[in-house]
């Protein structure tokens, strides 16, 4: 427990990599079952809101995000704490879903973390804003230029190496999910009189 308490990142990011690595070995139907797929989930299957960001295209793919995983809590891990991790994740998964499902209609199928990746990024680095501001907008200053760089720019080496198209598009509404939750939080911590500390 103590090795916890010191490293907040650590349990939160192994049941994060351990969840996806568990899908991962599930058989393809079992994996095509949990996609974010668009006509499924207008025809109730709505779990795949969810799922489909813990599921992969493959063994590259997820390794790939498990790599950009470890970058953010070695950037963040102060911050990165269980509460928080779950609440962003459980709130987030499906939030990006919602919005390809609403806005972007020509994505009908979805799969991965990067989507929730950008949300984490953009919330923590928000986290930061009251502590060390001068990083936090370095932060999102590098974020919101990564978006812009890869917008409508699809590398067909890329999609060839994962195994599939990358989904440009989730990144952005991961990065808005997460400003939106930053703010929510403030909200609601506002509301409770009191400044959560992740």
């Amino acid at each position: 427990m103590r090795l916890f308490s010191q490293q907040n990142w650590l349990l939160p990011s192994l049941l994060l990599v351990l969840i996806c690595a568990v899908l991962q070995c599930l058989p393809a139907d079992a994996q095509n079952n949990l996609q974010y797929q668009r006509g499924a989930v207008s025809n109730g299957e709505i779990w795949r809101a969810l799922s489909g960001h813990f599921v992969h295209l493959g063994w590259r793919h997820l390794l790939l995000n498990v790599a950009a995983l470890l970058l953010i809590c070695a950037l963040f891990s102060p911050e990165w704490h269980l509460s928080s991790f779950l609440s962003v994740a459980l709130t987030g998964a499906p939030l990006i879903s919602l919005a390809l499902w609403f806005f972007e209609p020509e994505v009908v199928w979805y799969v991965g973390l990067s989507g929730l990746l950008h949300c984490f990024f953009a919330y923590y680095s928000l986290t930061l804003l009251a502590k060390q501001p001068h990083l936090a907008a370095l932060f999102i200053a590098g974020l919101l230029i990564k978006l812009l760089l890869e917008s409508g720019q699809a590398d067909d080496q890329v999609n060839l190496w994962l195994g599939g198209r990358v989904i440009d598009s989730a990144h952005r509404w991961g990065a808005c999910v997460g400003g939106l939750l930053f703010l929510a939080s403030r909200a609601v911590a506002a509301t409770r009189g009191y400044r959560p500390s992740s």
